[in-house]
């Protein structure tokens, strides 16, 4: 049992067992978006310590970019 504490993939899974987002919810404000991303971030933090942190800051870089790059598409519409 002890051995699944040390397993990436098996935290993963938890981190994705208990973690259920609704990404069609409407937010109410940016602060609400920052709070439960906020929220996202220890979960994973907890369920899959540094390591996960780590895929999950890159992650968020890259979506970052995206969406820089989506919201300047359409201000040229």
């Amino acid at each position: 049992m002890a051995e699944k504490f040390n397993d990436a993939a098996w935290r993963r899974k938890q981190i994705n067992e208990r973690i259920k987002s609704n990404i069609m919810q409407k937010w109410d404000k940016v602060d609400t978006i920052q709070d439960d991303l906020r929220q996202f971030i220890q979960e994973a933090k907890d369920a899959g310590g540094s390591d996960l942190l780590r895929d999950l800051a890159d992650t968020l870089k890259i979506m970052s970019n995206y969406a820089m790059g989506e919201y300047k598409k359409s201000k040229r519409r």
